[in-house]
């Protein structure tokens, strides 16, 4: 992800410039524009927490930032430790040596609820950090450091939430790539594209459902398959999913061989040995995106090469209370909307 400070516009970064006395990189902000390598930052879960990548992160939780190019932690420390260069507030670096003083409790502004009220953290919310040790909010001003950096420190604990305590969090997207794990989620229902081993009695193909809000990561995990592997994918190619726990291919066929339970429409199974009708053509569900290879968080269509159906699902629930899934509509349509999710 990326942060950028909401009153002036910048990059939460480092110049890499050692502070005295323990030698910790400056937490600084740059440009407006954001620089891929020196802006980049991984979540990761508080000092001896183990998490689960792809997991949510909600308001008031306890996490870590890890700068991508140095592998430091953001970090505070009380003020013997030394002041910010310029405004001598609480000190905000970038440090090596990892310890609970790299945990940060985050708030959100403009959390995104969902049906259990849980404000999960989204890309463009409006958020603060406050360092769990000392309970300051991470700032930034318009005070310049002598290499013309803006100084961050932490500071305002009279909790006057203005904009030079507020940040706003970006997911830095990657492309898709041949080989690349992924998961799909459906966007109208919230949902992961699944299976739970249930199969359809005539052919003894698996049922393809979706299944629950959060990602799970042994049931929902898909592999884009082709010899390619490592190139980036353009859409409106034949593409095939390789599901990661069966080894099934992502598939669908005429309704000569059967449709839907609930509401009889196309069925998606796992094809266990490879079949023409495993093959998916990806399309931007919105006519405005002119980009023609996919990244990380985009919003598609998947029609089905045989017949030309694009992959829907709606809230209507199988007998074992997942999400019927089949191949119906034209694609225009808000149930024909699925996120890409890059996994690794």
């Amino acid at each position: 992800v990326s942060l950028v400070h909401m009153s002036t516009g910048k990059y939460l970064s480092t110049k890499k410039v050692p502070l005295p006395i323990h030698g910790q990189y400056a937490a600084v902000c740059t440009g407006q524009n954001i620089d891929s390598k020196n802006d980049a930052w991984k979540i990761i879960g508080a000092f001896e927490v183990n998490v689960k990548n792809g997991g949510l992160l909600s308001s008031s939780t306890v996490f870590g930032l890890m700068h991508q190019d140095t592998g430091g932690n953001l970090h505070s420390h009380h003020a013997e430790w030394g002041g910010s260069q310029k405004s001598n507030h609480q000190q905000a670096t970038i440090t090596l040596y990892k310890d609970n003083y790299d945990d940060w409790l985050l708030q959100c502004y403009n959390p995104i609820i969902d049906d259990n009220d849980s404000a999960h953290l989204m890309s463009g919310d409006i958020i603060s950090l406050f360092h769990k040790n000392t309970n300051q909010p991470l700032y930034s001003h318009e005070v310049l450091l002598d290499d013309g950096a803006q100084e961050v420190s932490c500071h305002g604990n009279d909790f006057n939430f203005n904009s030079t305590l507020q940040w706003r969090i970006e997911l830095i997207r990657k492309p898709i790539k041949y080989g690349s794990t992924i998961a799909l989620f459906h966007v109208p229902t919230r949902k992961y594209l699944s299976t739970k081993g249930v199969k359809y009695p005539k052919h003894e193909q698996y049922i393809v459902v979706c299944t629950g809000k959060e990602l799970d990561f042994e049931h929902d995990l898909w592999t884009i398959c082709d010899l390619n592997v490592g190139v980036p994918l353009s859409t409106c190619n034949n593409i095939g999913f390789k599901h990661k726990e069966t080894g099934g291919n992502l598939h669908s066929h005429f309704t000569v061989h059967g449709t839907t339970p609930k509401s009889n429409h196309q069925q998606v199974t796992l094809y266990m040995h490879g079949h023409p009708d495993d093959y998916w053509i990806i399309r931007h569900h919105s006519s405005k995106v002119d980009l023609d290879h996919l990244m990380d968080g985009d919003i598609i269509n998947l029609f089905h090469q045989g017949t030309n159906l694009p992959l829907y699902s709606h809230d209507i629930l199988m007998d074992d209370g997942t999400q019927e899934v089949s191949c119906n509509g034209d694609g225009r349509e808000d149930n024909n909307m699925w996120c890409i999710e890059l996994i690794e």
